[in-house]
Formats: C-alpha cells, structure tokens, sequence
C-alpha cells in the first residue's frame, strides 16, 4: 500500500522486512551512514553486523556513492577516543559527589560508621572508579582494523552504477525536491537565514549539509537503477538516517499482538509515500519498499530470523544511555522503610497473566512504558522503576517481573542488569525478590490464560533463573509457577530446580554439514523446518560455530548452555542447511523430550 494503514500492525511490519530480506529477488542497499558507523562501535559489534549481511549474500549492495562517502571518512578520519569524555564526565561527577556528601555526613549519618571512616572507605572507592576509568579513557579504536574488514566487503558488493545520467538528474531536479520536500534528504538542503541579525536574535546558522547536500539523492537514484535493471521485487535501504524525516516517517502508534494500539517509541519506521511511489512507479517489478534503521534492522535479525547480534544490540543502546537524560525526580526515589508491606507466602495464579493497571500510580504507567518496542524507551522505563520497587505491592511485583523478560526478550540490557542487581543485593526483601520471580518464570513458562506454553528466553534469563535455584528462601516462588508444569515434565529439556544436570548432545553431520542433534536419544532438529522454527533464516546455508550453535540451543530450549554437552568440538565450525530448523515441541504438542 502507498498509505498504509494509520496504525500499522508491529508484526506485519517485521514480518514483511524478515521475509524482504530472505527473498531470493531481493535487493538490500546500505547507506553511507550505515557504513561509517561501523568505525563507531565495537568490533565485536562491527563483526556481528558483518556476519549478518554476509548470511544474505549478494542481495546486499553498496551504491558507488555511498562506497564514496565512505572512503572520504575514512581517508580524512580524525583519530578519536570515544572514552575520553564520558571518563572526564565521571571525574567531575565523582568530584561533586564527594564534597556534596562530606557537607552533610557527620557521625549520626551513617549508623555503622564514623564520619572519619566514612570519608576513608568513599576515597578508597573513588579512587579505584578514577584508576578503572583512566585505564581506558586513551583507548583509540581500532580503526585499521575496521578499514581491513570494511574495504573488501564494498569492493565485493559495490553497483558498477553510471553516475554521470544520476548526476545530471539531480542537478535537474534537486532544487525543486527540496523546495517541496521530495525524499530523500531534502533535510539536508543547505537553508538560508531569512532575516538580518538582530539584538534579540543571533546570527542563525544555515540549515543542511553546505557539503555533498544530495548525497541521499544520488544514493536512491543508484538504486532505482539497480532494481529496474535486477527486476527487483523487494527494496531495502538500511540507513542510521531515520529521525530527519527525509527518507522516513514514524507511525504516532502500532498496533502490538493482539491488535491494540500502542503509542509508537519510535522503532518501527515506514517509508515515505513519496518515495514508494517513485519506486513502484520507476521499477515495474518491484512490490516492497523498506527503510529501515539500525536498531529495527536488529530487532527483525533476532526476533524474526533468528540471527542473534548482542554485541551489536549493546553497542547501540550504549550509545543511547550516554545520551539520556536521567529523568527520576527525587521525590519518586523511595527510602527502604517506606517498603509496602508484601505477602510472604508466594502464589499464582491464572488471574496474574492479566493486568489492567489498576492502581493508575507510577509504577503502572512504568509498566506500560516497558510494555512498548524500543530499547532506548525500555531501559528508561526500567532506570525509573528501580527506585520504586520498595513500593510496589504484590501484584505490581509480578507484573513488573513480567515486564522485564519481555523487554530482555526483545534485547534491551537494562532489564537484565536489574534483575541481577535485585537478586543479588539483600537489602531487597525475600517477598519483592519471591514475587517478581513468579513474574519472570510465569512470563518464560505461561501462556495469556494460565496454561503451560512452550518457553524461550534470553540467555541473562536463563542465567538467573537457573542461578537461584537452590534458594531456599526462592523456593515457594519457584514451586508456585512450575508446579503448573509438573505434569508435563518431560515435555521440557530441562527446568528450573532440576538442579542443572548435564545434557549430553549427540551432533550428527554429513561432512561438516549439520543433518541433525539428539538429546536423551530424542531428535531436537528436523528437515524442511518450517520458516517459523528454521535454526537460521538468512535465505540460504550458513556457517555458525558449534559453540554459536549451544547457545541456539540454550535460547530456545531454556536451558543454560553451560550444561550442553556436544560430542563436537566448540570451536569448529558448522553449515547450517537453510532447511533445518527446531522440532515442534512443548506442552499439548505429544512431543517428550527426555
């Protein structure tokens, strides 16, 4: 559709680009923004991204442009050191913190000290934040070796496009697109000041790029010519240029699984009209258009096909938590003895899997905040909740336990690093810990109505909930979600409380191809896998580790990978057919696993 619907549906979008970016007539074009932003991350990030692309094989392209813009950045790259300023940020910080606090701490403060040691212990541990801070902050990335990995991959996939037509079509036609602001990057026509400078208004600064304007132009052009010429049936442009509105738009809301709307944080973005009806309009053969940004791109790789990038999800959330304002007031951070009072004896029940957020308070509006796709929306909703926890009552609790798998599910870091905070610091009482864990584990294990599901989980999920298994003081709360599960125990690889046995897997091959993997003698792979439970969906076979391959196996038997036991080597490497995929399994499906 030229216009689509006001509200999309968050699913149709991802699974309209998962299946763009498997198709066999698809062409997959990176922008230079993309390209340049690989010198910005870390290698194992940059690396991640890389392997990902190269699993699409030459349906991914370079413009020639693009490839230019590239090179010009890398030839004229200044040197940077991208731990530099947060490590001076932290330096004045911990310098304020130390005289705020010694303004106001006497000996009647701190209850288990006096303020002279008080004092001694804060130097101590501000010293070694400065010494692990120094360390790093002269760290330079390695930028040559990114240029050693980047070169070749344009070179192999650059268009052989013939610039001097584009060339002449946009010096034709791109004053015009910009006056009316005709995608692509109109944003980035140089604007004029319209006034003379006054007492009450400064000089304004031109708007858009004074250097290569039409860069984005050019770029689209090259790749309406490589589609008319392929016969293209899908179009793909992946771009960090999202938010300028000259290439995308971003639906006010999306509707989420079951169809209601939600406001939309910004994750999901569609093509512009305009730019649709050129495409459509300039290549017969051509039925989809996407623009998508980095972190959508990411989204649809895990989610949708599978193709798990966790160093490249970190590195664009950190950059995201550099930036973010940290917005708790001090009037919502809540001291301990204002903690709730929280039943003791956990329970659960099929009533807890729906939540209309009655309370109104602004725990529930956190948790409806959590519930929307976004990482940079996600990790800020968890950043405020930390300091309320105290407050919440039970039934908050469980939902926001609920809450934070769904959000590490979808790969934002900030839900995991709570949990681990809240389970591992006693200062949190048994009752928040017992509660939120019937979250976590009825979110992994339940379905919407209270019957058992088939579960997948992040592997920081399966970490936890593995790693407090012994627990006695976690015990009631476990019992009370699996016990639900007891009668269908066998349905399952391995569960919480089975104490993390050993998992022997047999590894069979052809060649060094995998054919198929057994458990206690049952299969756990199949052939001619349906997309929906293929091992990778990348639109042919790929190449994974046999190590890559356990925490696949990890993730989506929720089971930690520290207990796989192949009989292959970790480090060796496997081909993956594009056919062979997960059995079906899990409750109501007849299929025992062990």
């Amino acid at each position: 559709m030229l216009f689509p619907d006001v509200s999309p549906s968050r699913e149709e979008v991802f699974a309209a680009l998962a299946n763009a970016l498997v198709g066999e007539r698809t062409r997959i074009y990176l922008d230079a923004s993309l390209l340049i932003h690989t010198y910005e991350i870390s290698l194992a990030a940059r690396d991640e991204l890389f392997d990902a692309l190269d699993g699409f094989g030459d349906r991914v392209r370079v413009p020639i442009w693009a490839a230019r813009e590239t090179w010009d950045f890398m030839r004229g790259r200044i040197s940077r050191r991208p731990l530099e300023g947060p490590a001076s940020r932290l330096r004045k910080d911990l310098d304020r913190f130390r005289a705020e606090a010694l303004r106001y701490v006497d000996d009647d403060t701190v209850n288990d000290s006096s303020k002279e040691d008080y004092q001694n212990q804060l130097d101590a541990a501000l010293k070694a934040v400065r010494d692990l801070s120094n360390r790093v902050a002269n760290y330079e990335p390695k930028a040559d070796v990114t240029t050693a990995r980047l070169m070749p991959f344009i070179e192999d996939r650059r268009l052989n496009s013939d610039l001097i037509p584009i060339l002449e079509m946009v010096g034709k036609t791109a004053q015009v697109r910009a006056a009316h602001n005709v995608p692509p990057g109109f944003a980035d026509s140089p604007g004029t000041v319209e006034d003379e400078p006054s007492e009450d208004r400064p000089v304004s600064k031109p708007k858009g790029k004074q250097k290569n304007p039409n860069g984005d132009l050019i770029i689209w052009l090259e790749a309406l010519a490589d589609c008319r010429m392929t016969e293209a049936d899908q179009l793909v442009v992946i771009t960090r240029d999202t938010n300028k509105g000259d290439w995308t738009y971003k639906p006010d809301k999306i509707k989420d699984e079951q169809g209601r709307p939600q406001p939309n944080a910004g994750l999901v973005t569609l093509p512009s009209p305009l730019l649709v009806l050129e495409a459509l309009r300039d290549c017969p053969k051509l039925s989809g258009v996407h623009i998508v940004s980095l972190e959508m791109l990411a989204h649809v790789l895990q989610r949708n096909l599978r193709i798990q990038v966790p160093s490249l999800a970190a590195a664009l959330q950190s950059q995201a938590r550099e930036s973010a304002p940290h917005t708790i007031t001090a009037e919502s951070e809540i001291p301990a003895k204002a903690e709730i009072e929280v039943a003791a004896e956990p329970t659960f029940d099929s009533a807890d899997m729906i939540y209309d957020y009655p309370q109104g308070d602004d725990i529930d509006g956190l948790l409806q905040t959590l519930s929307l796709e976004g990482w940079d929306v996600q990790n800020e909703a968890v950043r405020q909740m930390e300091p309320l926890l105290r407050r919440a009552n039970r039934d908050q609790l469980v939902q926001i336990g609920r809450g934070l798998v769904g959000a590490a599910n979808d790969g934002a870091l900030e839900p995991i690093e709570l949990l681990e905070r809240v389970f591992t610091d006693s200062a949190f009482s048994i009752p928040i810990r017992s509660n939120m864990l019937i979250g976590i584990l009825a979110e992994i294990f339940v379905a919407e109505y209270g019957d058992p599901k088939k579960p997948i989980a992040q592997p920081g999920l399966i970490a936890l909930i593995y790693a407090h298994e012994n627990d006695k003081e976690l015990a009631g709360a476990y019992a009370s979600v699996l016990s639900r599960l007891e009668p269908q125990r066998r349905t399952y690889l391995g569960l919480p409380t089975d104490h993390a046995d050993p998992i022997p897997l047999e590894v069979i091959l052809e060649g060094k191809r995998l054919r198929a993997m057994q458990a206690f003698g049952t299969s756990l792979l199949e052939e001619d896998a349906p997309p929906s439970r293929a091992l990778r969906r990348s639109g042919h076979e790929t190449t994974i580790s046999t190590a890559d391959l356990m925490a696949e196996i990890s993730r989506e038997f929720v089971v930690p990978a520290s207990v796989l036991r192949p009989d292959s080597i970790l480090t060796s490497q496997l081909q993956i057919p594009e056919n062979i995929g997960y059995v079906q399994w899990g409750p109501n499906t007849g299929a025992n696993l062990r």
